[in-house]
């Protein structure tokens, strides 16, 4: 872990061999702490709550092991996705099976809802999208369907406005959507399916006065009127210079809306 960066990852031997050597069964004896927390986070909670579970999903890991830390362009990666794809291929496959097992492990130590983060699939193309990051997305979904069907689950992809049409074909309970989402286009996708949709408050309207953020709470749930289902939420995650009064003066305002 480095200051003002973040993890990162030693990746000096990212070959075929290291990759399929690589023991997800040892990766979820190393999380036992995050089971541990979610036992005693659902205890709390006292079953009047739902807890929700997490995951980023296979192609965003990659992305982060491929480049060693956090960039913006994500070169490496996207590189490899033309010049290597069997060994691209290779790391996602193992990713995805590694994630299902720990979403697994969280819905055995309570989770009532699991959700997959794609923090950077849209920074593929369609074509790559579907191939690189969906496909493997998918794998966990059906791998949980198989154990436990009733479990719901979320999938958000950031800046995934054009692909929500093939989102919405895996078999989920909701999509949540970033900020620049285009509302009435992914409703008029999702009509006919049984999928909620979650979101999309952009976070940076946080940085704003009260009245800012009334105003923009009230106008972003007025856009989701006569879905399947809603689930407010902020259309990424905090930045972290926002100051914690402004959250709670939103949640509050969430709450007068509820009742």
């Amino acid at each position: 872990m480095k200051k003002n960066i973040g993890p990162i990852i030693d990746n000096k031997d990212l070959s075929l061999k290291k990759i399929k050597s690589l023991n997800e069964y040892e990766a979820m004896h190393n999380m036992e702490y995050v089971y541990d927390n979610i036992k005693l986070i659902k205890k709390e909670l006292k079953n009047n709550k739902p807890l929700i579970g997490f995951a980023g999903s296979p192609w965003t890991v990659s992305c982060y092991m491929v480049e060693s830390y956090s960039t913006k362009k994500f070169t490496k990666v996207r590189s490899m996705v033309y010049k290597n794809p069997e060994l691209m291929h290779a790391l996602l496959k193992k990713i995805a099976h590694c994630t299902y097992l720990y979403l697994e492990k969280q819905i055995e130590a309570g989770a009532d809802v699991v959700k997959i983060f794609d923090s950077w699939g849209g920074i593929l193309g369609k074509k790559q999208f579907i191939e690189f990051s969906l496909y493997y997305m998918k794998y966990i979904v059906d791998k949980i369907r198989e154990k436990n069907r009733s479990v719901p689950i979320i999938v958000f992809v950031k800046n995934s406005g054009l692909y929500v049409d093939e989102i919405s074909k895996l078999d989920i309970n909701a999509i949540s959507l970033d900020w620049t989402a285009d509302i009435l286009m992914v409703k008029n996708i999702v009509k006919n399916k049984n999928i909620a949709l979650q979101g999309n408050l952009d976070p940076a309207v946080l940085y704003g006065d009260k009245d800012c953020i009334k105003r923009n709470l009230n106008d972003c749930i007025s856009q989701f009127h006569g879905t399947n289902g809603y689930i407010f939420n902020l259309g990424h995650g905090m930045y972290p210079d926002i100051k914690p009064e402004m959250l709670k003066y939103l949640i509050e305002e969430i709450k007068m809306i509820k009742k």
